[in-house]
């Protein structure tokens, strides 16, 4: 988006993934695995295979995307984090300059999962921008 290029995300280790998608790498004991069973890990896999198989290719990205925003009618409330390492704040501006009244909120304390690292704040944003939508 707006010559941003994606990181290889499937060609990383764990701790490279995690200081990727999060500013605050504590936050992503939310998503590891309560236990490293073989039932735990085969699920694991086939999550990351399926994720995989589609964001490959085009890798995370629709070339189609950017024209294709415009036809959003939906209000829309594009939640980001001010860290984000994955999709960084030059995509969020695409994006809110392409949706048709679309509104952005940022988040100081998140990278690409503010919803995991603030909670509180991404809660709030939704519901202040969902009482400000007409019925």
């Amino acid at each position: 988006m707006d010559g941003w290029i994606y990181p290889f995300i499937f060609g990383m280790d764990l701790p490279q993934v995690v200081a990727t998608v999060f500013h605050r790498p504590e936050a992503a004991m939310a998503l590891a695995p309560k236990d490293q069973s073989v039932d735990t890990l085969v699920e694991l896999y086939r999550q990351n295979a399926a994720m995989a198989r589609v964001a490959w290719n085009p890798y995370l990205y629709d070339p189609r995307l950017k024209r294709r925003l415009a036809r959003i009618g939906a209000p829309t409330l594009l939640a980001w984090g001010e860290h984000d390492r994955l999709a960084p704040l030059v995509c969020a501006e695409a994006w809110r300059k392409e949706i048709p009244g679309a509104r952005l909120v940022t988040f100081a304390h998140s990278g690409h999962v503010p919803h995991l690292e603030e909670p509180a704040a991404v809660a709030s944003a939704v519901v202040e921008f969902c009482e400000g939508v007409p019925a």
